[in-house]
């Protein structure tokens, strides 16, 4: 099961996408926003999410996924689309 600070980074990164797709979220807010005691820790969880990604969906990298620019920090791949549909 995916851990509460991965999840609340998906939930930030997909929600800005849908704001703004150019638009980088800073590792500080990252950490801070998903609970993580450090950069470090908040990196790591960025990478496992990335790992995820390439182990389920054969056809996309982890960091094309999750794009990282230094020093502004990380957002979802501007190739990247993400949408929800309702189920029954």
């Amino acid at each position: 099961a995916m851990n509460d600070g991965r999840f609340r980074i998906m939930v930030l990164l997909i929600e800005e996408k849908n704001i703004d797709d150019e638009f980088y979220i800073s590792t500080d807010k990252i950490t801070q926003d998903g609970g993580y005691k450090n950069k470090q820790k908040c990196r790591e969880g960025i990478h496992a999410i990335r790992d995820k990604v390439e182990k389920t969906f054969k056809n996309i990298t982890g960091d094309k996924f999750i794009e990282a620019k230094q020093p502004d920090g990380y957002r979802i791949g501007k190739k990247i689309s993400i949408f929800f549909k309702d189920t029954p």
